[in-house]
C-alpha cells in the first residue's frame, strides 16, 4: 500500500509538472504571438499612415500646381498690359493697369473660400451620413454622398477650374492686329481723341480679360455648389443645362483671347484683325491725311473695346437663357456675340462691304 501510495503521488506530481510546463509554454507562445501580431499591426498602420500622408502630400502638391497654373496664366495675361505705353504713370491707362496689378491675388482669395467650403461640405457630409445610418428611410444615401463629392471638388478647385479652361481653350490661340495708321499732333479734338484711345485701348482690353478670369472662377464655384441641389431645381439642378452651361461659360471667360480668335477665324478666315486703314481718295486733304488716318484708327480702337465688352455680355446672356431667365433670349445672345465679333473686326467688315459694292477704289483699305 505504501508503494502504491508513493507511486500515485509521483504520478500526480509528474502530471502537475507536465500541465504546468504545458501551460507555461502555451502562455509563452501566446504572448509571443500577440507581440508579433501587435508589431505587424503597428507596422501595417505605420505603412498605411505613410501612404496616406504621401497621398495627401501628392494631392496638395497637385492642387498647388493647379492653383499656380491659374495664377500664372492670369498674371501672364495681365503682364502684357504693363509693357504697353497705355500703362504710363498718371494716365487713365495707368490707373487701370494698377488696379489689375494689385488684384492678381484674387485667384488665391477665391481658392481659399473654396477650401473653406470643402471643409464645411465634408463636415456636413459626415453628419448626414450619421443621420442616414440612424434613419435610412428619412435621409437618402445620396444626401451625404453629394456633400462629399462637392467637398472634394472644392478641395480640388484650382484643378477643376484648369480643366474647365482647357476644355474650351484646347491648345489655345491668340488674335493679332495689323497696326494702326496715322499720326496726330497739336491741341485739336482729333489729337485728343487719338491720345485717349492710344492710352486706354490696351489696358481696357486686358481689363476685360481680367474680369473674365475673376468671373470664370466665381462661375466654377457656383457650378460646384449646384451639386447640392436636387433634380427638382430643373436647369439649376446638379445635371441641369444651367449648371452645365455655367461651367462652359466659365471656360469661355477663362479663354477670351482664344474665343475672339475663333470668331475672327470663323468669320474672316484669319485670326489677324485688319486695323491699318488707308484712305484711297485723299485728293484735297493735303497735309491733313495723317490726321484723318489717326482718327480712323481711333474709331477702330473704340470699336474693338465695344466688341470685347459685347462678347462677354453675350456669354452671360447665353448662361441666362440656359437657366430659364425670362429676361434673356437666345436672339439677344447671338446678336451680342456676332455683333461683338464684327465690332472687333470692324476693318474686315468694312472691307467686305466695299468689296460687295465694288467701291474699294473710293473707300478705306484695311490691310
Amino acid at each position: 500500500r505504501t508503494a502504491n501510495t508513493l507511486n500515485n503521488a509521483a504520478n500526480r506530481t509528474l502530471t502537475g509538472l507536465t500541465n504546468t510546463a504545458g501551460n507555461a509554454f502555451s502562455r509563452q507562445n501566446l504572448a509571443a504571438a500577440n507581440v508579433t501580431a501587435n508589431a505587424l499591426s503597428r507596422q501595417s498602420a505605420a505603412a498605411t499612415n505613410a501612404a496616406s500622408n504621401l497621398a495627401r502630400t501628392t494631392a496638395l502638391s497637385a492642387s498647388a500646381a493647379s492653383r499656380s497654373t491659374l495664377r500664372t496664366g492670369m498674371q501672364s495675361d495681365l503682364a502684357s498690359a504693363g509693357s504697353g505705353k497705355g500703362c504710363a504713370t498718371g494716365t487713365l491707362g495707368g490707373v487701370i493697369c494698377n488696379i489689375m496689378a494689385r488684384s492678381t491675388s484674387g485667384v488665391g482669395i477665391i481658392t481659399g473660400f473654396a477650401y473653406m467650403a470643402g471643409l464645411i461640405m465634408g463636415f456636413l457630409g459626415v453628419l448626414k451620413l450619421k443621420e442616414h445610418v440612424e434613419n435610412p428611410h428619412q435621409v437618402q444615401f445620396f444626401d451625404p454622398m453629394k456633400r462629399f463629392i462637392a467637398g472634394g471638388a472644392f478641395f480640388a478647385f484650382p484643378f477643376v477650374a484648369d480643366v474647365v479652361r482647357r476644355t474650351i481653350e484646347g491648345a489655345g490661340t491668340d488674335t493679332t492686329d495689323s497696326g494702326f495708321n496715322g499720326a496726330s499732333s497739336g491741341l485739336g479734338l482729333d489729337a485728343m481723341i487719338v491720345k485717349l484711345m492710344g492710352n486706354v485701348l490696351e489696358p481696357l482690353i486686358w481689363a476685360v480679360g481680367w474680369f473674365g478670369w475673376i468671373a470664370g472662377l466665381i462661375l466654377v464655384f457656383i457650378g460646384i455648389s449646384r451639386l447640392l441641389k436636387t433634380e427638382q431645381e430643373g436647369p439649376r439642378g446638379p445635371t441641369g443645362i444651367g449648371t452645365i452651361m455655367t461651367l462652359l461659360i466659365a471656360g469661355c471667360l477663362f479663354s477670351l483671347n482664344s474665343i475672339v480668335a475663333y470668331f475672327t477665324t470663323t468669320m474672316f478666315g484669319t485670326s489677324k484683325m485688319a486695323t491699318h486703314g488707308v484712305l484711297q481718295y485723299t485728293s484735297g486733304l493735303g497735309g491733313a491725311a495723317p490726321h484723318v488716318h489717326a482718327v480712323i484708327s481711333a474709331i477702330i480702337a473704340f470699336s474693338i473695346i465695344i466688341g470685347w465688352i459685347s462678347l462677354v455680355r453675350g456669354l452671360f446672356i447665353v448662361r441666362g437663357v440656359s437657366e430659364g431667365n425670362s429676361q434673356a433670349s437666345m436672339m439677344a445672345a447671338i446678336t451680342h456675340l456676332i455683333g461683338g465679333a464684327m465690332a472687333i473686326n470692324l476693318g474686315s467688315v468694312i472691307m467686305a462691304v466695299q468689296e460687295t459694292l465694288d467701291i474699294v477704289d473710293y473707300g478705306i483699305v484695311f490691310k
